[in-house]
């Protein structure tokens, strides 16, 4: 029995080394697989870095512009804020304005009208005036108003009663504006 025994325990033996063996190998052959993943892992690891800083730089910069964008931002509405206070105190010198010119207007449209009045007025009594002067001197014949005309002798004008040398020439005149004027 002990040889038998023996030799199942040797082959018992035998059979556990060759399953250990083949363990062995089996988890070199994952370790190795392991190792090659774990490398792979690190490379890509090392790859995600450089990615992640790389983004990480750009975030910095787009916050940085983010911020300058916000700060023209706020300086814009202000600028804005500042335009529609001025072009609200501007809307209403403009309508103050209109509304001294619109009364300006008014005021010259009754002067306007009191000016035409009064040249009405005045047109009237130079028309009258004419008429009334007109009369007599349409009366006088014309042979006398020559005779007139030419008696007129020009005053003395110098020291010591010397006549001056201008003479009136008689002026025939058809209008009767012209008889005013001699």
């Amino acid at each position: 029995i002990s040889a038998e025994a023996d030799k199942v325990v040797q082959d018992q033996v035998k059979a556990i080394r060759e399953e250990t063996e083949n363990r062995m190998e089996a988890l070199q052959s994952k370790t190795k697989e392991l190792l090659a993943e774990s490398a792979s892992a690190e490379e890509d690891n090392g790859s995600f870095s450089n990615v992640i800083s790389a983004k990480v730089e750009e975030t910095g910069k787009l916050e940085a512009l983010v911020s300058s964008l916000t700060t023209d931002v706020e300086k814009s509405s202000a600028k804005i804020q500042e335009l529609e206070t001025a072009r609200d105190a501007l809307d209403k010198d403009l309508k103050e304005n209109m509304q001294s010119l619109s009364v300006k207007a008014n005021e010259l449209s009754e002067m306007q009208s009191q000016f035409n009045t009064e040249k009405k007025r005045l047109e009237d009594e130079l028309c009258a005036f004419r008429k009334k002067n007109e009369m007599p001197n349409e009366k006088l014949p014309k042979e006398e108003e020559e005779k007139v005309r030419s008696s007129v002798q020009p005053r003395s004008n110098t020291p010591g009663g010397v006549a001056s040398s201008a003479v009136f020439t008689p002026i025939t005149c058809t209008e009767s504006i012209c008889k005013y004027a001699v």
